[in-house]
């Protein structure tokens, strides 16, 4: 089967928009593709990037005579994490900011660079961690929290 959509290459151009991106590189984003989720609140923030499921509509595929169009439908996902010593509230509100930069540049270009027709939505999962680390007596408390935002993307051809 000859297929239209390539997910590394969606995954690829995400990857590349978020990391030309000055106000994300200011903030010091640590972004990866295709990585291992991040689990180091040293790292954070953090965006990784990730293909999705994939869909192929049977009748678009070429089979039989005539011409047809060709649709597909992926959901790339983008993982943004946040993190804080203050409070919970101070880290949820730095994952929104977050997650308005990203989506910033993402709906600067709507094709993905090239790699797909458009996006026709977004969905956002999130996800809060408190995690207690032991310093020799002292004991820090520390606010985790990750948004992983699945892109509904579709190429037609």
């Amino acid at each position: 089967m000859s297929t239209a959509l390539n997910n590394s290459k969606v995954t690829a151009a995400i990857h590349e928009m978020l990391k030309s991106d000055p106000t994300l590189s200011e903030l010091k984003f640590h972004i990866t593709r295709a990585e291992m989720i991040n689990q180091d609140y040293t790292r954070v923030p953090w965006i990784g990037i990730y293909k999705g499921d994939t869909q192929y509509e049977a009748r678009t595929l070429g089979a039989g005579s005539g011409i047809r169009n060709f649709l597909a439908t992926s959901k790339p996902q983008i993982i943004v994490q946040a993190y804080s010593h203050v409070s919970g509230i101070r880290t949820e509100e730095l994952l929104e900011e977050y997650i308005e930069e990203v989506f910033r540049v993402i709906d600067a270009d709507r094709t993905i660079q090239g790699t797909v027709s458009m996006i026709n939505g977004y969905t956002i999962e999130n996800e809060y961690l408190t995690n207690n680390v032991r310093e020799g007596v002292q004991e820090n408390v520390f606010f985790f929290q990750q948004a992983t935002i699945t892109l509904e993307v579709e190429v037609r051809k």
